[in-house]
């Protein structure tokens, strides 16, 4: 057991810095911290021996985080506010959609050992990559139909919800979406062609059609 604590602590400080990338508020690092740590150690008769100990921490933060999104946005403590702006739409999705893109994007770049460059531009391509897609969904929701979508559309009209065709045009928000391609391609410059499959999902996030 004492074996396990030291590995745990020697993991702390790359929890800490996966956690300061989906979280800006430093208690709010903590907490995560703290409760990825409590979970582990009530989790850790799951853990086998012979495995890594570090990706199995990341899976479990990743897990809280993706966790809290979903609360938050079921206490609806996360929607848009009434007459939001196009700052204020960027910073909504940013902690919403965005991040649950972010998390999955650091987090592989954390797991395969990258460097503090290649994480920042991971951390740009998520960024860019999360917004893209919203973007795309607000537009797909309202040129598409239900039956394309295979899900209800035309309902953020109907809620009164800030979409970036409320507030831009849908050509705007669809230019805007292409810009955001070429910033998450972009950031991927300094990667070989084993980076090619993220380059070519930003393409079919922001290219699909329905």
């Amino acid at each position: 057991m004492a074996g396990v604590m030291g590995s745990m602590e020697a993991c702390v400080p790359a929890l800490r810095r996966y956690a300061r990338s989906l979280l800006r508020d430093r208690q709010e690092v903590d907490d995560l911290v703290h409760d990825c740590l409590v979970r582990a150690l009530d989790r850790l008769h799951t853990h086998r021996e012979e495995a890594e100990l570090r990706p199995w921490l990341f899976t479990i933060m990743h897990n809280l985080f993706v966790s809290r999104i979903r609360r938050l946005k079921r206490r609806g403590v996360m929607e848009p506010i009434e007459a939001a702006d196009l700052a204020t739409l960027e910073y909504l999705h940013a902690h919403k959609t965005g991040a649950l893109f972010l998390a999955s994007v650091r987090g592989g770049g954390l797991l395969g050992g990258g460097d503090t460059d290649q994480l920042a531009a991971l951390t740009e391509y998520g960024r860019a990559l999360g917004l893209a897609f919203q973007v795309i969904d607000d537009i797909l929701d309202v040129e598409a139909s239900a039956e394309q979508l295979g899900k209800r559309t035309h309902k953020d009209d109907a809620h009164g919800k800030a979409t970036y065709p409320a507030l831009m045009g849908v050509e705007k928000s669809r230019a805007f979406a292409h810009q955001l391609k070429q910033r998450a391609i972009g950031a991927l410059d300094s990667f070989d062609q084993r980076a090619e499959p993220l380059r070519q999902l930003a393409a079919f996030v922001v290219e699909r059609s329905l």
